[in-house]
């Protein structure tokens, strides 16, 4: 069952058991003064943070996550989220370890490799926008490919980057390259073609590789990553709108606004007076 509203994008699923048993699995965003009281789960948590930042104290430790860093905590251990002053977003993952043993699986804060960003990206995407009647398969199937990949990371640093079909060789590679130069150029006004020269194919070309491996186009890739800077620009400086508008590289403060409100139903102006809640916490 998949289960969808303008506050919280999640996915239920008891019946399936890919390596693990899912019992849910959501996408958040809250405000700088988030914080959960000091609870337990039966079940392992997978905590991920993609923006922002947040503090969790587990059985009396506190572990400060930044984006794209991750907690894996065991089940019956006492934790407490909270946050450190940023705003956060986050993925929470509540689960079974069934068939795949975690018993040896690393303490602490992970970083997320290269090669599993996108992977973590595409979770967050399928999370706030289900793309269909198989997205509770393809969300299980990332978080179980995301926490394989945490453990091997950590063990090898050179086997992780072999391990999934969807970052695979060459197309692998030129899509992390496409990434990491919208990440570094989200700046300035970019085109298609632009992205597409940076790694020497067409436009077209690289358009049906980044979809094939992500999910989505490089333009809407881009888009979220503006989204993502601009978040954090609105809620952790003092930068008017139309400043920040030009920190991403848009043509003006009415194209911020209308592509702000297209992807998180809210102008640039309510989500900074919100302190930061589109998708709210419990």
């Amino acid at each position: 069952m998949i289960f969808v509203d303008a506050q919280v994008c999640a996915v239920y699923d008891h019946s399936m058991s890919i390596g693990i048993e899912v019992q849910t699995i959501f996408y958040r965003e809250v405000g700088p003064d988030y914080t959960l009281d000091d609870h337990e789960h039966k079940l392992y948590q997978w905590y991920a943070c993609l923006q922002g930042e947040v503090t969790h104290n587990v059985n009396g430790k506190d572990y400060v996550l930044k984006p794209e860093q991750s907690l894996l905590i065991p089940p019956l251990a006492k934790r407490s989220p909270f946050s450190s002053g940023k705003a956060p977003g986050y993925i929470v993952a509540l689960f079974e370890s069934g068939s795949l043993s975690l018993d040896d699986y690393p303490e602490g804060v992970l970083d997320t490799p290269e090669s599993l960003r996108l992977d973590l990206f595409a979770l967050v995407n399928e999370l706030k926008k289900p793309g269909g009647g198989d997205s509770v398969i393809l969300c299980h199937t990332l978080l179980v490919r995301l926490l394989i990949g945490l453990r091997r990371s950590v063990r090898n640093r050179y086997s992780s980057s072999r391990l999934s079909p969807l970052n695979a060789g060459v197309r692998g590679a030129v899509v992390e390259d496409a990434d990491a130069f919208m990440q570094a150029n989200c700046h300035r006004p970019l085109s298609r073609e632009d992205v597409a020269r940076s790694v020497n194919y067409s436009a077209p070309h690289l358009a049906r590789i980044f979809k094939s491996v992500t999910g989505i186009t490089p333009g809407q890739r881009l888009k979220d990553i503006r989204i993502m800077k601009a978040k954090s620009l609105l809620l952790d400086s003092t930068m008017s709108i139309t400043r920040i508008a030009g920190e991403l590289g848009l043509s003006s403060f009415s194209h911020f606004s209308h592509v702000f409100r297209e992807e998180t139903g809210m102008t640039p102006g309510e989500y900074r007076r919100s302190g930061g809640r589109i998708y709210q916490g419990e």
